[in-house]
């Protein structure tokens, strides 16, 4: 290495420490003033779970960070980050496989196979009842408003047939069925990240093919990125839209007409996952960048031709499942019926002019987004920007981000619940790739002794960064989600769920009435529905079920269980 590149490595790596400890210092007042100030800005829905991560789970990451930031910079190059980065190369398939055991079992035994917040529990609802072989799930009319606490907010009903589903587009619903069926349904979000792991690793390939290592360092950030771990063993969508986007987006970096099409049927996977909005603002630099590629009248051709099967399928599915439950005619009984069902699916949020409560939120939500990923990965995607013009695929993939984020500003919502900024989840590659390029920028172009790779001292400081929070910050998340689970379940009253029973959840604890979860059908042993008081419970069991009998009463709500019942409630 000469020295010019030496006192080039050296400026970089200080850029990064720099920047990276004055980010997290920035995130760290802006938690303070929330603290302090949060109640004063102008109101956005769904602020009090997003303020609460924020101070009670993010601000305790940022001194973590700091010191993983400030630590790195006494570790001296070693041989063995070379092997690393050859192994992930080398080796995509294991270390994918290996992430999906682990994120598997993380699953069962730190989320506990529960999906905690309604976001998660809707898309599992319906997937259930397409398991039963139904499109809809079917509650007693008279005991919906029990069975759904949040009205028509999250789950559709229809009050005289007690016809219910999601008020998602069931695209990942259909891919959750079979697993539910198999009873796995936490296994499909580890696979999805597994495969995405591999998706990554062919696109570093793909668009750095002079630099070997390329592949190792997207891989080695990714697995550094709490957020993108812990949402793969939840029952959120953004895994499955980060595998299908990223998909697409692969068979797009050389277009021809047959990758254009499978293009499209990957985009179309990502279009009905849970609502379209996201994949439509992510697709759009990508159609720009096939519009300016050699044959491109074909290739959008064929791209179009691909999103068409799947979109009119999971169209005519979505709206009649919506027609089943808010009681209107099928699809082409009423052409305009169905548009205006389409309309009202097309995204969960209102388009509202931006305000500052707006912006405040969302400066926030990159807050978050810099908490839950890699330290310092933001200022490394930064840097990387400047390779743009050499590698103009890299333009295309920050776009869909930027894009992404500066229609956020047009939509109300924090995003409540969620690790880290979940809305910008399926966009983490230009992200990964970004900083990728920032770093094989300081690399030699042709693959160098193990001793000279080594002696970069960004190289080394970087990959020093991924292994600690890889290990450090990951499970420093990891202990956070599984105390907030195992916290929020512990909220329900004292039962036997093998044991046909009532469980009356009461509405005064934390988010406890997102505890109301049901199969579709009913067919649980227990049933959970909203308690609404000691008095006004015990009279509705007595006209409902009164063979019943209390068995639990306190703060928490109420057990009733039922008399030589067997293991169900009859309906």
């Amino acid at each position: 290495m000469n020295e010019r590149q030496e006192t080039s490595d050296t400026a970089a790596t200080r850029r990064i420490a720099l920047f990276g400890l004055l980010g997290t210092l920035v995130f760290g007042a802006a938690c303070l003033d929330l603290y302090l100030n949060g109640a004063t800005y102008h109101p956005v829905p769904n602020l009090k779970i997003f303020y609460h991560l924020i101070l009670h789970h993010d601000s305790a990451a940022l001194l973590l960070q700091i010191g993983i930031l400030a630590a790195a910079l006494l570790l001296c190059p070693a041989p063995w980050m070379q092997r690393l980065l050859e192994f992930i190369v080398r080796h995509p398939l294991r270390l994918g496989g290996a992430t999906t055991s682990v994120l598997a079992l993380c699953a069962l035994l730190l989320y506990h196979n529960h999906p905690l917040s309604m976001d998660e529990y809707l898309v599992r609802f319906q997937a259930q009842a397409f398991a039963s072989g139904r499109l809809t799930g079917e509650f007693p009319p008279a005991l919906l408003d029990r069975l759904i606490p949040h009205g028509s907010t999250f789950l559709l009903s229809c009050p005289e047939s007690g016809l219910v589903i999601s008020k998602y587009w069931p695209g990942f619903s259909l891919l959750l069925a079979p697993f539910e069926l198999a009873r796995v349904p936490w296994l499909l979000n580890p696979l999805l990240f597994g495969g995405s792991l591999l998706l990554l690793h062919k696109a570093a390939r793909e668009i750095f093919p002079s630099q070997p290592l390329a592949p190792g360092w997207a891989i080695l950030m990714a697995l550094a990125c709490p957020q993108l771990l812990i949402t793969s063993f939840s029952y959120y969508t953004m895994p499955a839209h980060l595998f299908f986007n990223l998909a697409f987006s692969v068979l797009l970096i050389q277009p021809t007409p047959g990758k254009a099409a499978l293009a499209g049927v990957m985009g179309a996977m990502a279009l009905v996952q849970h609502e379209p909005a996201p994949h439509l603002l992510y697709a759009l630099p990508w159609f720009a960048w096939v519009a300016i590629k050699p044959g491109r009248v074909w290739n959008i051709l064929s791209l179009v031709i691909g999103y068409l099967p799947l979109v009119i399928l999971i169209t005519w599915l979505t709206t009649t499942l919506r027609s089943h439950a808010l009681g209107g005619p099928p699809l082409f009984a009423d052409p305009a019926g169905a548009v205006a069902l389409l309309t009202a699916a097309a995204t969960t949020e209102h388009i509202v002019a931006p305000s500052l409560g707006i912006a405040w939120v969302r400066f926030l939500a990159l807050l978050k987004l810099w908490a839950w990923a890699m330290p310092g990965l933001l200022v490394l995607a930064v840097m990387g920007a400047a390779r743009v013009r050499r590698v103009p695929i890299l333009a295309v993939f920050a776009a869909s981000m930027l894009l992404t984020f500066a229609a956020s500003l047009f939509f109300q919502g924090s995003q409540g619940h969620g690790w880290g900024y979940r809305h910008l989840h399926y966009c983490y590659p230009a992200l990964l790739l970004l900083a990728t390029a920032a770093l094989v920028g300081h690399a030699p172009a042709e693959p160098a002794a193990p001793s000279t790779h080594a002696q970069s001292r960004l190289l080394a400081y970087v990959c020093s960064v991924a292994v600690m929070s890889a290990t450090i910050c990951n499970l420093q998340r990891f202990s956070q989600v599984q105390d907030f689970v195992r916290n929020h379940l512990a909220q329900l009253p004292r039962h036997d769920p093998t044991e046909a029973s009532f469980v009356f959840v009461s509405s005064g604890g934390f988010y406890s009435t997102d505890l109301v979860q049901n199969h579709p059908r009913l067919e649980a042993p227990t049933w959970y529905l909203l308690s609404q008081g000691a008095k006004a419970d015990e009279k509705f069991m007595q006209t409902v079920y009164p063979k019943a009998r209390r068995v639990h009463l306190g703060p928490d709500g109420s057990v009733w269980k039922l008399v030589k019942s067997g293991n169900a409630i009859p309906r």
